[in-house]
C-alpha cells in the first residue's frame, strides 16, 4: 500500500524522538522567542472540507491537508467557475496505520481534496485540478500500482454535501458535474445570472449600461432570495465507469442537493431543493427523490417538505428522513420505503434550545431505533413504536458527536449496545470521549487530556470530519489540538489504551516555547458569571504585568476557544501565538449582547473581564488592547466610543453604521444582511430608527481617544468594504489617528487571503500593537473629549 522507505517527515520525527529521550530537559529544544510569521503562515492543516477516510482493510487512513503558503486571493464565486472548493490549495495524504508513515500522494500539485476509497481498498478516488485545466476533475489512486490518473473529464461541481460515492462493486463512481447540455461558461452564466430583482430593460437605450432593479410588483412576495439555489444545487448526477472513464447520468434537469446509497447498492436517492419556506428564511422546500440504479426509474417519494436530514437503513431499502415542524419549534421523523410506500411519521420531537438537532439520526445496527443528539443530550426513537425519550444526558457535559464508522454505521465497538460518543465541559472547556451503553444509559469516560477534539467542525452531517472509526472496529482516527499545539491526526484502540500521534505536519513549531491557556472567571455589571480563555505570554513570570489584547465578538462564549491552537480559527495571519510569544497576554471574553441595546451588553461584560485580568496581576492597565473581526470589528468600534481602556484598537472587515449595513446591495441585488440587524435591534430601520443610530458607532466618532488601525478586505462579500471607509473617512476628518489597510482583491475572512496578504496583515497588526502598547511615547488621547478610563454614558432612548 504505501512504499516501505521511511518519509522525510518520519525520520525527522524519529530525529526528535531521540533527542527527547537524551536531552529531556530541553524539551525539543524549544526556545522563547516571537513565533516568526512566516513560520504560523506555513501552517499545514488538515481540511476543512474534506473528510478523515480509512482503507477498507484498516492499514492506511487518507486526509487530506491544506497548505497556506499556498493561499491565493480569489472571488467568491470562483467555485462555480472552478470546482475548487477552498481557496488554499491542498493534497491528499496518506498514513500508514502500523508503520506511522506518512506519504503526500499529490505533492503540490494543484487543489486535491474528497478522498474515498473504493469498497475493495483498490482505489482511492479524490478530486482535483492538477491536470492544468482549471476544472475540478475525478482521479483516482491505484494503490495496487502506486499510480495516479484521472477518471474522467468531466468538470466536477461537488460542493458541502456533494460527495465521492462508490458503487458496492467498486466499479462506478457517484458525483456530481455541470448538466451536460451546458458549457463551463453557460453554467457560470446561468448560475451567477442575477437574482429576481435585477431585470434586462428591454427598452434600455442600445449602447447602454444600465442595470435596471425592480422591487415587487401589487400582489406579490416582496422577499429577495437570500441567495440563488442553482448557485450551490444545479447539477446532473451521473455514474462514472472508474475502468472507462465513461459516465451515465443518473438524474438531469433539476437541483440536486445531498444524495445517498442504499445499503445494497440498489437505490440512490437525492434530495432537490425547489424553493425558500419563507422571506428571510434559510430553510427550504424539497422533494425527495429515489432512483433504482438498475431500471433508471425515479421515483418522489415525500413532496414538499422542509427536509432537515435523509438517510437509509442499514440492511433495507428504507429512507429515513427529519423535517422541520411547521411551528418551528419541533422535529418530525419519518420512514418511507424507496418505491414510496409506506410512508409514515414515526415521531415528533420537541426542541427547547438553540442547539436543536445538529446531525442526521444514525440508525442502529440492528434496524430497531434511531440515535440523535438534540439539545445537548443523546435521544432515541423506536422504529416500530415510534417511542421517543431521551436516552442519556452526561451531567456537566453537552454530547456533540456520535462516533460512526465508514459510510456513517454506527460504532459499536464493546458490541450491539455500547457507542462512543464526543462531549464537552462547557464549564471547564474540555472535550472527552464517552463510551455510553444504550441499554442501561450509563457513560464512561474514555479520554480527556485538555484537548479539543471537536474543532475541526464539518461542513456537512458527515461525521467522518471529526473523528472516524475503522470498518472492523478496532481504531478510532481522530483530530487533536490545544493552545500551544497545531491539530494532528492521532490514532486510539477502542478503549484509548494506547492513543498515538499519526501526523506531524507542522515541526516548525517544536522550536518554539508557546503559551499556554488559563480559564477566567468574572461577573458582569448585571451579575451573570463569565468566563474568558486567557493565553498567557510565552514568557509568562508571575507577580510580572504584561500588555493585554483583547479580542472581542459580541454574543458569543468565546471562552471555548481555550482549548484550540492559537485560540481559533484564525490559525493564519491572526493566530494568538504570535503575539504571546511577542511577550502579550491575550484575552477572549465571553461577551453578552441585549437585543437593542448592543453597545451597553458589550460594555457590561467585556471591560470587567478586563478588569479581572488586571486583578490577577497579568495585565498592565495602562496598556490594553483590543481587536475583533467582522461583528467582532463592530464591537471594537463600539467600545472606543464609550471608553478610553484601550490604547490601541485593530478592527478588521467590521462596520459602524447599522442604517447602511441594512441597505447595502450587491450587484445582482440582493442584500449583504438577512434580517441579523432586526434580531439584534428589534426591528427595521424605519420601526426603530432612534434605535439604529444610537447603536451605530459612526455617529460618535468624536469620543474616540484610541488610535485605530482599520482593516478590509476589498472584496468582501459578506460586510462591504464601504462601511469601514465611512469609519476612516470621519475619523480622519477629525483629526485622530487612525490608518486604513484595503486589501484589494480579498474577501471577509484574512485567512482566506492571498499569502502576501497574510503576511502584510499579520506584520501590520503586530507592528501596531508593538508601537502604541510597547513602551512608545504616550500619544495624545485628550482630542475629542474626556480622558476618563469609564465608559461614556450612552445615550438613552
Amino acid at each position: 500500500m504505501i512504499e516501505n522507505e521511511r518519509s522525510l517527515v518520519g525520520y525527522l520525527v524519529g530525529i526528535a524522538a531521540l533527542l527527547a529521550i537524551f536531552t529531556p530537559n530541553l524539551a525539543f529544544g524549544q526556545q522563547t522567542r516571537p513565533l516568526s510569521v512566516e513560520d504560523i503562515l506555513r501552517i499545514r492543516y488538515f481540511g476543512e472540507i474534506s473528510p478523515i477516510v480509512f482503507s477498507p482493510n484498516g492499514r492506511s487512513v487518507a486526509y487530506m491537508v491544506l497548505d497556506n503558503r499556498r493561499a491565493k486571493s480569489e472571488k467568491p464565486e470562483a467555485y462555480v467557475r472552478t470546482g475548487v472548493v477552498s481557496r488554499r490549495e491542498g493534497d491528499v495524504w496518506v498514513s500508514d496505520t502500523v508503520t506511522g508513515e506518512s506519504r503526500n500522494l499529490t505533492r503540490g500539485k494543484g487543489s486535491n481534496w474528497e478522498p474515498s476509497w473504493s469498497p475493495d481498498g483498490h482505489y482511492l478516488a479524490f478530486l482535483s485540478n492538477q491536470d492544468g485545466s482549471g476544472q475540478a476533475k475525478l482521479w483516482l489512486w491505484d494503490s495496487h500500482k502506486d499510480e495516479l490518473r484521472r477518471a474522467c473529464d468531466l468538470p466536477i461541481r461537488a460542493q458541502l454535501r456533494n460527495h465521492i460515492l462508490w458503487t458496492a462493486d467498486s466499479r462506478g463512481v457517484l458525483i456530481t458535474t455541470i448538466p451536460e447540455d451546458m458549457s463551463v461558461d453557460d453554467y457560470v452564466k446561468k448560475v451567477l445570472s442575477p437574482a429576481t430583482t435585477l431585470e434586462t430593460e428591454t427598452v434600455a437605450e442600445p449602447g447602454s449600461t444600465v442595470n435596471v432593479y425592480r422591487g415587487a410588483m401589487a400582489g406579490t412576495s416582496p422577499a429577495v432570495p437570500i441567495f440563488s439555489l442553482d448557485r450551490i444545487s444545479l447539477h446532473d448526477l451521473v455514474l462514472i465507469d472508474v475502468a472507462s472513464g465513461k459516465a451515465r447520468t443518473v438524474a438531469r434537469g433539476h437541483r440536486i442537493e445531498s444524495y445517498s446509497v442504499s445499503s445494497d447498492g440498489s437505490f440512490l436517492a437525492y434530495s432537490i431543493p425547489k424553493r425558500f419556506y419563507k422571506a428571510g428564511s434559510w430553510r427550504r422546500v424539497f422533494d425527495l427523490v429515489t432512483v433504482n440504479l438498475k431500471t433508471m426509474h425515479e421515483q418522489i417519494v415525500a413532496s414538499d417538505i422542509l427536509l432537515n436530514y435523509f438517510n437509509w437503513s442499514p440492511h433495507d431499502s428504507v429512507i429515513s428522513y427529519v423535517t422541520y415542524g411547521a411551528d418551528d419549534k419541533s422535529y418530525e421523523f419519518y420512514l418511507v420505503d424507496a418505491s414510496g410506500t409506506g410512508l409514515r411519521r414515526i415521531a415528533v420531537v420537541p426542541h427547547k434550545t438553540s442547539d436543536g438537532l445538529w446531525l442526521s439520526p444514525i440508525w442502529d445496527p440492528e434496524c430497531t431505533y434511531l440515535l440523535f443528539i438534540l439539545d445537548g443530550a443523546l435521544w432515541r426513537t423506536s422504529i416500530s413504536s415510534g417511542e421517543t425519550a431521551e436516552l442519556c444526558r452526561i451531567p456537566s457535559r453537552r454530547i456533540e458527536w456520535i462516533i460512526t464508522q465508514r459510510d456513517g454505521l454506527l460504532w459499536t465497538p464493546g458490541g450491539r449496545n455500547s457507542i462512543v460518543v464526543l462531549t464537552q465541559d462547557d464549564d471547564r472547556k474540555q472535550d472527552a470521549f464517552y463510551k455510553v451503553d444504550v441499554t442501561t444509559a450509563q457513560s464512561t469516560k474514555l479520554r480527556e487530556e485538555g484537548q479539543c477534539y471537536g474543532c475541526v467542525w464539518p461542513a456537512t452531517s458527515r461525521g467522518s470530519y471529526l473523528a472516524v472509526a475503522s470498518r472492523d472496529g478496532q481504531q478510532l482516527a481522530y483530530v487533536a489540538e490545544d493552545a500551544q499545539h497545531a491539530p494532528e491526526l492521532w490514532l486510539s484502540d477502542p478503549g484509548f489504551v494506547k492513543p498515538r500521534q499519526l501526523t506531524h505536519l507542522n515541526l516548525q513549531f517544536e522550536a518554539y516555547k508557546m503559551g499556554s491557556a488559563k480559564l477566567v472567571d468574572w461577573s458582569s455589571d448585571d451579575g451573570d458569571r463569565l468566563q474568558g480563555a486567557l493565553l498567557l505570554p510565552s514568557d509568562y513570570e508571575p507577580g510580572k504585568q504584561y500588555p493585554l489584547i483583547v479580542w472581542v465578538y459580541p454574543g458569543s462564549k468565546q471562552s471555548n476557544s481555550f482549548d484550540q491552537f492559537g485560540f481559533g480559527e484564525y490559525s493564519g495571519p491572526l493566530n494568538m501565538q504570535l503575539f504571546a510569544t511577542r511577550g502579550y497576554a491575550i484575552l477572549f471574553p465571553d461577551a453578552t449582547e441585549q437585543v437593542g441595546d448592543r453597545v451597553m451588553g458589550l460594555t457590561k461584560s467585556v471591560l470587567p473581564g478586563v478588569n479581572k485580568v488586571v486583578e490577577m496581576g497579568v495585565a498592565d492597565p495602562r496598556n490594553v488592547g483590543i481587536m475583533g473581526h467582522s461583528q467582532g470589528g463592530f464591537a471594537t468600534l463600539a467600545l472606543i466610543v464609550q471608553t478610553r481602556r484601550f490604547k490601541a484598537a485593530v478592527s478588521a472587515d467590521g462596520w459602524g453604521d447599522f442604517t447602511a449595513y441594512y441597505g447595502a446591495m450587491k450587484a445582482d441585488g440582493t442584500g449583504y444582511e438577512y434580517g441579523q440587524a432586526e434580531r439584534q435591534l428589534g426591528g427595521t430601520p424605519w420601526e426603530f430608527p432612534a434605535t439604529y443610530i444610537q447603536q451605530s458607532p459612526i455617529y460618535y466618532l468624536d469620543r474616540v481617544g484610541t488610535p485605530l488601525l482599520l482593516v478590509h478586505g476589498a472584496e468582501d462579500d459578506s460586510i462591504p468594504a464601504f462601511l469601514s471607509d465611512e469609519v476612516f473617512v470621519g475619523i480622519r476628518r477629525l483629526g485622530k489617528p487612525v490608518e486604513y489597510a484595503k486589501y484589494a482583491g480579498e474577501s471577509h475572512a484574512p485567512i482566506d487571503w492571498s499569502y502576501a496578504n497574510q503576511v502584510d496583515l499579520a506584520n501590520r497588526v503586530i507592528n501596531w500593537f508593538n508601537k502604541y502598547l510597547k513602551g512608545e511615547p504616550a500619544l495624545n488621547r485628550t482630542s475629542g473629549g474626556s480622558s476618563s478610563d469609564t465608559p461614556r454614558s450612552w445615550p438613552s432612548r
